[in-house]
Order: structure tokens, then sequence, then C-alpha cells
């Protein structure tokens, strides 16, 4: 919310508001507690899927292709 107007990402398809983008990548632990609790790390992605609206499916490269930004 930005400055009382709620904002967001909505499907031009059904209306959807929340995405999904598979990604693969590494994961460097760079420092680990005792207990195994990773504390700090460093993420790597070397691959973007497509982004797909979580209701209907509908698919893109980029959000634009497959949603609009709408302001409530």
């Amino acid at each position: 919310m930005k400055n009382g107007v709620k904002m967001s990402w909505k499907c031009k398809n059904c209306g959807g508001c929340l995405f999904s983008q598979p990604t693969k990548g590494n994961l460097n632990l760079t420092k680990i507690d005792k207990q195994g609790t990773v504390i700090e790390c460093e993420e790597t992605t070397l691959y973007y899927g497509y982004i797909t609206c979580d209701k209907c499916k509908k698919r893109g490269i980029k959000i634009q292709n497959i949603a609009e930004w709408e302001k409530e």
C-alpha cells in the first residue's frame, strides 16, 4: 500500500492476483550456526521460467504479457 492506495498486478484473463515463477539457481550457505540453522546465504539465479497466474494458469515471459497494474 502506497499513500493509502492499494496497488497490484491483476491477470488480464481472470483477474487473479497471485503469480508463480519457477527458478533454478544456487544457494551458497555462507554462515551456519551450531544447530545447523542457516544464518546467512547468497543466492544466484541461473534460470527464470514463465510467470504463471495461479488461478487460470495463463503464462508469459513477462508479467506485463499476462497482467495489468491496477490501483484500487
